[in-house]
């Protein structure tokens, strides 16, 4: 799991015998899909979470990834990448699939697009619309916004919507799209989308740079390397020497902690809420922890400058997750946003589920299919 001391940034994996392997990956060996009936706000450990099925007992998923295999040639020439890009973004894209919809099997997923219960989501969605601007109907496996990623501004460059358009895929409107009724479209689809968020990966390093430069001025020199770690490592050591009810309440106190809005105090006038209250969430946070000596409103920046450095950003995969998750718009972007993803991934055990923890979940999933990719 990464944490201190993890990888460099410029990889998909912290899985060193994954990154050693990469050019003998080959997507035909998969040999097992991971499904899930149950919704991911129930999932627990892996094993209680996921079934373990060959690739004929998922129809939908079946289809997605020989849609992943059959568009390879085609969609690494159209991309102007590697072989091997490729088959770590499928890795992903068959991760988001098993996470976002258990690879079709999630209890709702395909009442949600047929019949009553489909026309109800949309004139739910054409009335969100008219009350307030949103994104488009989640869609496919992947519960991409195929719609939003084709039309708006941003999403995607001109050729990578006309590679969509000349792959099939159709978006007539924010509720009408063909991912649903092709998983090897919607597999497509998730690749290109993939693709978006790698070419947006340097502006996450670079914004990580710059915010590195900027908590730097406001630190002590002499404790800059030593403080910041310090407290993540005692943290870290007594989430992993907890039950799974408190490793949860440490992670998201920390989390909430670094989200709070800066200098806001229990004492102000009732305007912040406790779980946007900074003091509030440090207080929660030392009460879990019970050090002898309790953790300080100053040590954020330390653990903010810990947090910047280049052996603690997100490598690809996470990036991927996390974006693919929260966009890569202004809000997505904030410091503390990014920060608190990797807080998550810094405590999180590799056989958690939890639902807050979306970056981690894709993250160990594209393991998974990454080793059987590997043989």
């Amino acid at each position: 799991m990464s944490g201190l001391n993890n990888i460099g940034p410029n990889s998909f994996w912290d899985d060193n015998h994954i990154r050693e392997h990469q050019g003998s990956m080959n997507l035909r060996n998969i040999g097992t899909f991971y499904t899930s009936k149950i919704q991911d706000k129930d999932r627990t450990d892996f094993s209680s979470s996921f079934k373990l099925v060959g690739p004929n007992e998922s129809e939908q998923g079946r289809k997605f990834w020989k849609g992943l295999i059959s568009n390879k040639d085609s969609l690494v020439q159209e991309l102007e990448i590697t072989s091997e890009e490729y088959d770590n973004l499928a890795c992903i894209a068959m991760a988001l699939a098993t996470q976002e919809t258990g690879l079709g099997e999630e209890k709702g997923y395909v009442g949600e697009n047929i019949g009553l219960h489909k026309a109800i989501r949309n004139t739910g969605k054409r009335l969100q619309k008219i009350l307030k601007p949103a994104g488009s109907s989640s869609s496919g496996l992947t519960q991409i916004k195929i719609y939003d990623f084709m039309t708006q501004d941003g999403k995607l460059t001109p050729k990578q919507r006309e590679i969509l358009t000349n792959h099939g895929i159709e978006a007539t409107s924010y509720t009408k799209n063909n991912l649903f009724a092709a998983p090897d479209k919607a597999a497509v689809a998730t690749v290109v989308a993939l693709k978006s968020l790698e070419d947006n990966y340097p502006n996450y390093l670079n914004r990580l740079q710059s915010k590195h430069e900027e908590v730097e001025k406001r630190i002590n020199e002499s404790e800059k390397d030593t403080r910041g770690p310090k407290i993540i490592q005692t943290i870290k050591e007594i989430y992993e020497n907890s039950n799974s009810g408190k490793r949860d309440a440490i992670r998201l106190a920390f989390k909430h902690w670094l989200l709070a809005v800066d200098g806001s105090k229990i004492s102000d006038p009732g305007v912040i809420d406790k779980p946007y209250n900074e003091e509030y969430q440090l207080n929660k946070l030392n009460s879990l922890l019970n050090l002898p000596e309790p953790i300080v409103q100053d040590d954020l920046d330390y653990i903010r400058y810990t947090l910047t450095a280049d052996n603690e950003k997100m490598n690809m995969t996470q990036y991927c997750a996390y974006a693919w998750n929260n966009g890569t718009g202004k809000t997505s972007m904030q410091l503390d946003r990014l920060l608190a993803t990797k807080v998550g991934v810094i405590l999180a055990r590799s056989d958690d589920f939890s639902s807050d923890q979306f970056t981690v979940n894709v993250e160990q999933l594209a393991k998974k299919y990454a080793k059987q990719m590997i043989g």
